[in-house]
């Protein structure tokens, strides 16, 4: 539908990293304080961002107030995209709705200008083979890997026409309900597997 994001073969309009978001913000430099149990204010780290998704297992929280502090620059909302920028480099997701989420450290957020590119393309767009090639290109470290925020802003990506991108947008909807009912009736499945062997080894079958 695009082509390949690195040869850009449609010859579209290209722009960098820093012209087509209105924010671009890096994680507080300090270590959050997190509380021991679960809340309503998660603090997302690289290791959250897994293959374009938030990992909620491993996911860490704070209190209210440690939660303000670290967005005190900039709350992030739904359909901005969390950038990991050291250890997973180049991982990105996209914020869902409902949530009270701060940064954690090693991760950038963006916010995109929606008249140029919309938010669920961007995200397959950064995740693309063609863009993560000049991510790794600009990444540094011999053991640990990371990328500057001025390498970020400076990387070009292609800018097909709005109308496109929400055909695409609409494509990828479908097929995250698919996906969802497929992992919705997988949990029914399980539990009724598991019920069924509560009943055998109680002798009710």
């Amino acid at each position: 539908m695009f082509g390949d994001p690195m040869s850009n073969p449609k010859e579209w309009g290209t722009k960098t990293i820093n012209d087509i978001n209105i924010k671009i913000v890096d994680c507080p430099h300090s270590t959050p304080k997190y509380v021991n149990s679960n809340s309503n204010y998660p603090c997302i780290r690289t290791s959250e961002i897994k293959n374009g998704e938030i990992e909620w297992k491993s996911m860490k929280y704070l209190d209210k107030e440690n939660h303000l502090e670290r967005i005190s620059r900039l709350e992030p909302l739904e359909n901005d995209l969390i950038f990991g920028r050291e250890g997973v480099v180049g991982e990105i997701a996209l914020i869902p709705e409902n949530t009270h989420i701060s940064l954690g450290q090693r991760v950038m957020l963006f916010r995109v200008n929606k008249k140029m590119i919309i938010p669920l393309f961007y995200h397959a767009l950064i995740k693309s083979n063609g863009i993560q090639q000049k991510i790794k290109r600009k990444a540094i470290g011999a053991t640990v890997k990371r990328i500057n925020i001025k390498d970020v802003k400076l990387i070009e990506v292609p800018i097909p026409p709005i109308n496109l991108q929400n055909q695409f947008a609409e494509k990828i909807g479908l097929i995250e309900q698919q996906k969802k009912l497929a992992k919705q009736e997988l949990q029914e499945s399980e539990d009724l597997f598991n019920c069924l062997l509560q009943q055998a080894f109680k002798g009710e079958l």
